[in-house]
């Protein structure tokens, strides 16, 4: 994917296992769906290389962090 991509991290801790996915998706204010569906990829991936059910869902804990690029719409009043 170019610059774009993700990693994931997995470790137990106290007999409670953590998953962590980090990512970079492309930016754009029209991209939303691109966004979508590069993180459906990388989980797809990240399955392919892993024994368990889903990525995200091995952990009793998970966390997806990084640049997402999503934009908020807000004011700042």
């Amino acid at each position: 994917m170019g610059n774009k991509g993700g990693m994931q991290i997995s470790f137990k801790l106290y007999d409670y296992l953590f998953n962590v996915i980090n990512v970079h998706l492309v930016h754009g204010e029209k991209r939303f769906d691109k966004r979508n569906e590069m993180m459906s990829e990388l989980i797809k991936k990240m399955r392919l290389q892993r024994d368990e059910i889903d990525p995200d869902v091995i952990g009793d804990f998970n966390f997806i962090v990084g640049d997402m690029n999503y934009r908020m719409i807000g004011t700042y009043e």
